[in-house]
């Protein structure tokens, strides 16, 4: 019977520097999909673009590079399916414009993109960068990910053409670097 051979426990110092992934690759982008695990390669963006600087939303999940002189805005929204609730959507602008829209009953995933279409049907989203903290949207919008929901297709098809119209580009940021959820979170 052939035998295997033995592995060796010496570490191969050529292949390891000592310097972190990290510092190695300054643009390590984590997506749901395989958080946990470094990957040099960005996301697809929506828009090309940028001044080549990282900003601080490319530390967890970019969608694009946010441009400098590029108005800003924020988007949130709120489902609500239970009797009393009302779902939100919410769009902040960085010129303190600030517009709360309230609806009967809708998913939370449907709000996100209503914001996102409100945000995008206003004339200053041309080549604005707009901020989200909901992964389902960039992901669906910036990274191929598919829509399984029935009642997400058509939000998606007009969000992903106003995006591509206005050349916006959406990033990703923590739920409390979002503007437009602290206007939520107090308008109770």
């Amino acid at each position: 019977m052939p035998t295997r051979p033995s592995r060796s426990r010496t570490s191969d110092t050529s292949s390891r520097t000592g310097t972190s992934f990290v510092k190695d690759f300054p643009r390590t982008f984590w997506t749901s999909r395989n958080f946990g695990k470094r990957t040099s390669r960005p996301p697809r963006a929506v828009s090309e673009g940028g001044d080549g600087e990282t900003p601080k939303a490319l530390e967890s999940v970019s969608l694009g590079v946010s441009r400098p002189g590029a108005v800003k805005i924020w988007i949130d929204g709120a489902g609500a399916l239970l009797e009393g609730q009302e779902a939100k959507t919410c769009v902040v602008f960085e010129d303190g414009d600030v517009n709360v829209t309230r609806y009967g009953r809708a998913t939370n995933n449907e709000m996100e993109y209503t914001a996102l279409i409100h945000a995008l049907s206003d004339p200053r989203s041309d080549g604005a960068t707009i901020y989200t903290d909901s992964q389902l949207l960039v992901g669906q919008l910036t990274q191929g990910w598919k829509v399984r929901a029935a009642n997400l297709a058509p939000l998606n098809e007009r969000a992903n053409t106003l995006l591509l119209q206005r050349k916006a580009t959406l990033v990703w940021v923590p739920r409390e670097e979002n503007k437009a959820g602290k206007v939520l979170e107090k308008d109770k």
